[in-house]
């Protein structure tokens, strides 16, 4: 009975543990141009990101990032953290994303086939979702694979108080 009752403690812990593993990414966040950084060198795109904002709800599974800027308007993307692949509403082209949990962050796949306003495009991205210790630093690291190459994008934001 002490060795079922044992293994079942271990049990409860280690999924009590795979569970807290996940971060909670919910609030609002402004994008910190002083520190954003494209293919390792800092980068700022002036109107662009001046007034880039994130605003994003994390409940259960569902993680809604609803991003907001004076220039490029208002645009909202849902995802499910299960990994599975499913199909994204977009305008311009087909696209398709996954999202999953590795430890504390989200990794978010994404494909992309259409016009864009620059042409046709075609391109994998790759994002790790990441918070600072203190919950106050939002990481996003992407990795984009298109036919010009690989392209690299460090965002960090600030949670707004």
């Amino acid at each position: 009975m002490k060795i079922v009752t044992y293994v079942l403690w271990v049990l409860l812990g280690l999924g009590h543990f795979a569970f807290a593993a996940e971060s909670d990414f919910t609030g609002n966040w402004k994008l910190d141009q002083e520190i954003a950084l494209d293919n390792g060198k800092q980068f700022v795109i002036q109107g662009l990101n001046t007034d880039f904002a994130v605003l994003i709800t994390h409940t259960g599974n569902r993680f809604q990032v609803e991003r907001q800027c004076v220039t490029c308007g208002k645009s909202v993307r849902e995802y499910i953290t299960d990994g599975t692949l499913r199909n994204m509403p977009d305008n311009i082209g087909d696209a398709t994303c996954s999202a999953k949990w590795d430890g504390d962050a989200l990794v978010i796949n994404q494909n992309f086939e259409g016009a864009t306003p620059f042409g046709a495009l075609i391109s994998a991205t790759k994002q790790v979702w990441s918070l600072s210790a203190d919950k106050q630093i939002l990481t996003v690291l992407s990795s984009s694979q298109r036919p010009t190459g690989t392209v690299t994008v460090t965002q960090i934001y600030k949670r707004l108080r």
